[in-house]
C-alpha cells in the first residue's frame, strides 16, 4: 500500500504531468480495498478511486476514542490527504484524473490536464442515474460527472438534487439557479428548465416534492402568481392565484387573497374570494362574490356579504341563506346567531335548535343548555329537547349538573356507562 501511495503522489505531483502516463505495474492485480474503490470498465474506461481522505477520517474516528475531546482533528493527525480519481483505459494509461481535499464545503480538487478548478462530492450521490455519478463544481456552478471522466450535466447550475416524484421514487433530478427550479429525468435529459419558484418568497428555494397537490402535480409559482403543473412542465392550471391548496377529495382551490391558516380548527380565513376546481382541474365554483370566506374541510364555506354570514358548498351552491349575524362550526354542525338570538344549523342546512334562545348556548356534554327569558333548558347532543327553560341556575356538583328552579327544586344531567340521563325535580328520568 506504501508503494501505491507513493506512486499515486509521484503521479499527482510530477511537473509536466501529461495524459498519457502508463499505470503498468501499478494496477495489474486490482482488488477491492479499505481504500481503494475500481469500478467496471465501462465503454473501455475504468474509474479508480484512492480514498486518502475517507481512510483519514476513519483513523481520526479511531483516534479520537483514545484522545482528549476538543482537539482537532488536524491535531491529531496532521492535515488530510488528497484523494484521487483516476480515469484509465484498458492499456492501463490514464484519461483523466482529479484530486480532492476538504475544504468545509465540499472536495475540492484540480483537474490536472485542464487546470479547471473543480468540486468532487462523492461517488454514490446518484446511483440510480445511469450509472455512478458525481457532483462537480466549477466556478461555484454545480454540475455532474460519470465513471468515465465525462461531464454528463455542465456546471451551469446552484444545486442539482434527487427529486421524490408522485410515487415516492428518486428517479429525477431538481436542478436550481437564481431561487428557480427545473427538472431532469432519469436519462438527464431535460424536462423543464429551471422557470419556477416554489415559494412567492424570493429569499425561499423550497422543495418541491413538498408541493405535489392531488397526487401529481406540482404547485409553483411564476411571477409572483400560484399555479399548477405536471412533472413535464405542463401547465394545468394558470399563474393567476395567489396560492392553491387541496381542500377536499382532489379538490382544489385557487386563493386571490392572502390566507390565514389556523391548524387548530382546519380553518383558512380572511380570504376575500376563490375558485373551486375538481380533480381534472375543471372550475367547479367562482367564489369571488363574497367579501370573506372561511374554509372548513367538509367541503363547506363560511361566507359572508354585507356583514352577513352563511354557507355556501364547493359548487358554489348556498347551503344556510346569508342572512346571519355570525356562524361557526360547534358540535360538528353550526351554531348561529340572529338578531341576538341563537340556534343549530345542520351541515345540510336543516334547523336542529329553533334560533329563539339567548346567545349564551353552553355545550358540556352530554348536554347543551339553552336559555329563553332567564331561564334554562337542556337539549341532548343530538338535538332531543330533554327538558324545557325552566330553570333558574345550573352548576356542576358531584359529577353531575345540578339544575335549580326559582323554588328550589332540584333537576340532574348526568353521563354514567355510555348512557346520559336526565332526572326532573319531580323525579322522573329521561334516557337519552
Amino acid at each position: 500500500m506504501l508503494k501505491l501511495y507513493t506512486l499515486v503522489l509521484l503521479l499527482i505531483f510530477t511537473i509536466g504531468i501529461k495524459a498519457q502516463i502508463s499505470l503498468e505495474g501499478l494496477f495489474d492485480e486490482p482488488k477491492q480495498t479499505a481504500d481503494t474503490l475500481y469500478f467496471p470498465f465501462e465503454d473501455g474506461i475504468q474509474l479508480i478511486v484512492i480514498n486518502y481522505y475517507d481512510t483519514w477520517e476513519r483513523r481520526v474516528a479511531y483516534k479520537e476514542a483514545s484522545q482528549p475531546r476538543g482537539m482537532s482533528w488536524a491535531a491529531i493527525m496532521g492535515p488530510a490527504l488528497k484523494n484521487v480519481y483516476l480515469f484509465r483505459n484498458t492499456a492501463g494509461n490514464i484519461v483523466k484524473a482529479y484530486h480532492s481535499i476538504s475544504d468545509g464545503k465540499g472536495l475540492k480538487g484540480m483537474d490536472y490536464f485542464n487546470a479547471d478548478l473543480i468540486y468532487l462530492y462523492g461517488l454514490s450521490d446518484f446511483t440510480e442515474y445511469n450509472g455512478h455519478l458525481k457532483y462537480y463544481d466549477l466556478n461555484e456552478q454545480v454540475g455532474l460527472i460519470n465513471t468515465k471522466g465525462e461531464v454528463v450535466v455542465p456546471a451551469v447550475y446552484d444545486d442539482i438534487r434527487r427529486y421524490q416524484d408522485f410515487d415516492g421514487a428518486w428517479e429525477k433530478l431538481v436542478i436550481e439557479q437564481d431561487v428557480y427550479f427545473g427538472l431532469l429525468d432519469s436519462n438527464l435529459q431535460l424536462l423543464f428548465p429551471p422557470i419556477y419558484r416554489c415559494s412567492a418568497d424570493s429569499n425561499y428555494y423550497g422543495y418541491p416534492e413538498h408541493n405535489i397537490l392531488n397526487g401529481e402535480f406540482i404547485k409553483v409559482f411564476k411571477n409572483g402568481k400560484c399555479g399548477l403543473i405536471d412533472e413535464s412542465g405542463v401547465v394545468q392550471i394558470e399563474f393567476k392565484f395567489d396560492n392553491i391548496m387541496m381542500i377536499h377529495d382532489s379538490m382544489l382551490v385557487g386563493y386571490v387573497n392572502k390566507v390565514v391558516f389556523d391548524p387548530n380548527k382546519y380553518l383558512w380565513q380572511n380570504v376575500q374570494g376563490c375558485v373551486v376546481f375538481d380533480k381534472n382541474f375543471n372550475q367547479i365554483a367562482d367564489l369571488n362574490q363574497y367579501d370573506q370566506l372561511e374554509y372548513n374541510g367538509i367541503k363547506r364555506f363560511i361566507v359572508k356579504k354585507d356583514n352577513l354570514v352563511g354557507v355556501v358548498n364547493h359548487k358554489g351552491e348556498i347551503i344556510i341563506p346569508i342572512q346571519y349575524d355570525n356562524l361557526s362550526l360547534q358540535n360538528g354542525d353550526y351554531y348561529v346567531t340572529k338578531d341576538n338570538k341563537s340556534g343549530m344549523i345542520s351541515l345540510e342546512g336543516k334547523v336542529l335548535i329553533p334560533i329563539e334562545y339567548e346567545c349564551n348556548m353552553y355545550f358540556y356534554d352530554p348536554a347543551i343548555y339553552v336559555t329563553k327569558n332567564g331561564l334554562i333548558g337542556v337539549y341532548s347532543d343530538q338535538y332531543q329537547l330533554i327538558a324545557k327553560p325552566q330553570y333558574m341556575q345550573r352548576y356542576w356538583e358531584m359529577g353531575k349538573f345540578m339544575l335549580i328552579r326559582a323554588d328550589g327544586s332540584k333537576g340532574f344531567v348526568w353521563h354514567e356507562k355510555g348512557k346520559s340521563y336526565y332526572q326532573s325535580p319531580e323525579g322522573e328520568v329521561v334516557k337519552f
